[in-house]
């Protein structure tokens, strides 16, 4: 009998078990959110330095 069979069990705790979790799970769920969040708004950090970059390039030519 060996308890660390169950190799599925990772990161498929964080979306099941909405009983067990409450607390828990709300703060992963939000974490990741916020996660998400941060990250659209990265990437409109990046698009917009890449847009200014590009005027710039232009006007120097």
């Amino acid at each position: 009998f060996n308890m660390n069979k169950g190799s599925g069990v990772g990161l498929g705790g964080i979306g099941g078990g909405v009983l067990a979790a409450g607390p828990t799970q709300a703060a992963a769920v939000a974490a990741a959110q916020k996660q998400k969040n941060l990250l659209q708004r990265l990437e409109g950090d990046i698009a917009n330095i890449v847009d200014n970059f590009s005027v710039l390039v232009n006007v120097a030519r």
